[in-house]
């Protein structure tokens, strides 16, 4: 749909935005605004996720990222301290920050609500797995901590125990 140059990026710490409603997508950098486009095509993307990848020629470089976190582009009920009905709302990871080999995942909750945090490595394999334990909410917004030393990516889904 679009593609930019960024400014030299160097070795100080920035700021990768991507926000996408219905199908409007925005990608900024450092607070500046990149990419604003309309997703124009028979099937719309109406959610999006972050691809962060590094690509070096014959000199060896780092990257690290963290507090990665992929949000609306208008206020919604996750941003609020509103809780989400379950009767009428699927969970919504609002953030996912990686820490000292574990990512925290956190969602809106109804407190008393119980919740599980599944995963999988791979988008293609038709089976999640569970994170042990499940999740009592006790306020509007719930968390899980799942270890990932040593995995390369992991993608993760929120289920709504009846």
């Amino acid at each position: 749909m679009q593609q930019v140059s960024l400014p030299g990026v160097g070795t100080n710490w920035h700021t990768l935005k991507l926000g996408c409603y219905r199908n409007q997508i925005s990608v900024s950098y450092d607070g500046t605004v990149y990419i604003n486009t309309t997703d124009t095509e028979a099937t719309p993307y109406l959610t999006g996720g972050v691809s962060v990848d590094l690509w070096t020629d014959a000199v060896r470089y780092s990257m690290l990222v963290d507090n990665l976190v992929v949000t609306s582009l208008v206020n919604n009920s996750l941003n609020s301290a509103k809780p989400v009905n379950p009767s009428t709302s699927a969970p919504i990871i609002e953030s996912v920050v990686i820490k000292d080999g574990a990512a925290v995942i956190t969602w809106a909750a109804n407190p008393g609500s119980s919740y599980r945090l599944q995963f999988k490595d791979n988008l293609n394999s038709p089976e999640w797995l569970d994170a042990k334990p499940d999740i009592i909410a006790t306020d509007t917004e719930a968390s899980a901590a799942d270890s990932i030393a040593g995995v390369p990516r992991r993608f993760y889904r929120i289920l709504l125990l009846p």
